[in-house]
């Protein structure tokens, strides 16, 4: 017998295949089978190990023991559902989640999500459905001859000849969330352009934020305190038109971007080491629109600011959080730090 780990899975819908690697949680860990040079054997990592295995120990033990897993084969991603609320047990309705962790194979990154909840019957996610990567639909045609319709005569009329074609066109992903409300149940998607949840259930929605936490940036010397006297900042330009509200021309699919400097493992505004929040996002000039018709175009579609940092310290961590009803669509951002002479 080959012994490839000691470590097996706690539950075996969390096992995930992906282009031959599996995936699944252990107790110790999210770990990976990768099939070695030699045929039929495998070899086992612990991929949490080095990132997020703090984050990982702390979920509860029931959460890791009921969680699921897919395979997003569209963005190679690999993503599991779990419920990691006080009031979770299994005696009640171990399929309803309100958490997500997804592992980028691409960037070999994690992100994890918070499912959001009415404050009265909520909808809620039990599972993934796995979809086909495209849609067909019936689509109405004429007939044509050359470049002439074909015509029927119908109680002295003269009527087009159309025939209903499939038309197949791709999605854009290849799985969506089946979801409960009450004794029924739908699907849903992460789609919702004004950024609230469940916004469909009732016309009003809740909101979410979406935000990170940067690791602590030494620039290669922990002796020594360091200002960032700037810090430039890269985002997608999201603003596409005009609507009218109460009588004024308001920017539609507006942007956002707010920061926040923490300076030296500074984990609470109350060391004073945390820099006021700012905002990152500006457009570069004042665009006077022409009416609701008016694009927004500005030839810009990378929106570039320079901003001041306060602060200083060691190390820099950085916050950088959306705006309710707002997008963020970050590409990255550059500093020049400079250090005292004296660490």
């Amino acid at each position: 017998m080959l012994i490839i780990t000691s470590n097996g899975t706690l539950n075996q819908n969390s096992i995930i295949e992906a282009n031959g690697i599996f995936f699944y949680w252990s107790t110790s860990g999210i770990y990976k089978l990768a099939a070695e040079r030699g045929p039929g054997t495998f070899a086992a990592e612990n991929v949490s190990l080095t990132t997020i295995q703090s984050f990982f120990l702390s979920i509860p033990s029931l959460a890791k023991l009921f969680c699921k897993g897919f395979y997003d084969e569209r963005e190679n991603r690999v993503r599991w559902l779990y419920n990691d609320s006080d009031n979770y047990a299994e005696d009640n309705n171990t399929s309803k989640y309100n958490k997500e962790l997804v592992y980028d194979l691409t960037l070999e990154a994690f992100s994890k999500f918070s499912i959001s909840s009415l404050a009265s019957n909520s909808p809620y996610v039990a599972d993934y459905i796995s979809i086909p990567n495209y849609i067909v639909s019936s689509e109405a045609t004429n007939i044509l001859v050359g470049t002439e319709k074909v015509q029927v005569t119908v109680d002295a009329v003269d009527e087009d000849v159309i025939i209903d074609i499939n038309v197949t066109s791709g999605r854009a992903t290849v799985f969506s969330f089946l979801t409960f409300r009450g004794t029924n149940f739908t699907v849903s998607k992460y789609k919702e352009t004004s950024f609230k949840d469940w916004l469909t259930a009732d016309a009003t929605g809740v909101n979410y934020t979406s935000y990170l936490i940067t690791g602590y940036e030494t620039f290669g010397d922990i002796l020594k305190d360091k200002q960032v006297p700037y810090i430039h900042f890269y985002l997608n330009k999201t603003e596409d038109g005009f609507a009218l509200v109460n009588g004024n021309l308001e920017a539609t699919n507006q942007s956002s971007c707010l920061v926040q400097a923490q300076w030296n493992w500074a984990n609470s505004a109350n060391s004073g080491k945390w820099g006021p929040q700012f905002q990152a996002y500006r457009l570069p000039r004042t665009y006077i629109p022409s009416g609701t018709s008016d694009t927004f175009d500005t030839g810009d579609a990378v929106i570039t600011t320079r901003n001041k940092l306060r602060g200083r310290g060691k190390v820099l961590s950085l916050k950088i959080e959306s705006e309710e009803g707002k997008d963020m669509q970050l590409l990255g951002w550059g500093t020049a730090v400079t250090m005292n002479n004296i660490g």
